[in-house]
């Protein structure tokens, strides 16, 4: 098996760049591999000082095909139960890309717990990450929170020195009240 991927690794390093056809000359065509299917098209008669095509000779063994240079292959994990599947002998972990943050926090726990390897994700530097960012918005919603209460406190504040002139008012209205029945 190791010498299998050593073989793939040397394989590739010897493998040309694969680009599609004119992408270094035209800026709309893009550099990613389309196979030439045009009737005079030189990459596809395979001429000499034309750019490489795709065959089947640059392919590597069939059974280290797909496998990192660790000899394990990648699978997708997508939730807690996927990580019950894996071996961590054969297998490493590629975290969804599309797992929000909270549910990353517990598949990576999970994952460390039974010692599998993750390809695509550097748990601890994700971790403080996560963290950092959840102080930082309970920091803004204190501050949100904060400027709102700002205007209740003013008004109560007001209110407060409102009463006692209401209170005085009251008053006088009440002693009013007492010297007009009086002279009834």
């Amino acid at each position: 098996m190791k010498e299998l991927l050593q073989v793939k690794l040397v394989k590739k390093r010897k493998n040309p760049r694969f680009v599609r056809d004119e992408s270094f000359k035209r800026k709309e065509v893009g550099p990613s591999w389309r196979k030439p299917r045009g009737q005079c098209s030189k990459v596809r008669r395979c001429l000499a000082g034309q750019p490489a095509m795709v065959n089947v000779g640059y392919r590597t063994p069939a059974q280290v095909r797909g496998l990192l240079r660790s000899g394990l292959a990648p699978i997708r994990v997508n939730n807690v139960r996927d990580v019950g599947a894996l071996d961590k002998k054969k297998h490493a972990a590629v975290i969804s890309a599309s797992l929000g943050a909270r549910k990353k926090l517990v598949v990576l726990d999970a994952l460390q717990k039974a010692g599998v390897s993750i390809v695509n994700c550097d748990p601890k530097a994700f971790t403080d990450e996560v963290k950092r960012r959840q102080e930082e918005k309970k920091a803004a919603r204190k501050k949100v929170a904060e400027v709102k209460e700002e205007p209740t406190k003013k008004k109560a504040a007001k209110k407060q020195a409102e009463q006692p002139a209401q209170e005085d008012k009251e008053k006088e209205k009440k002693e009013l009240d007492k010297i007009l029945t009086k002279k009834e």
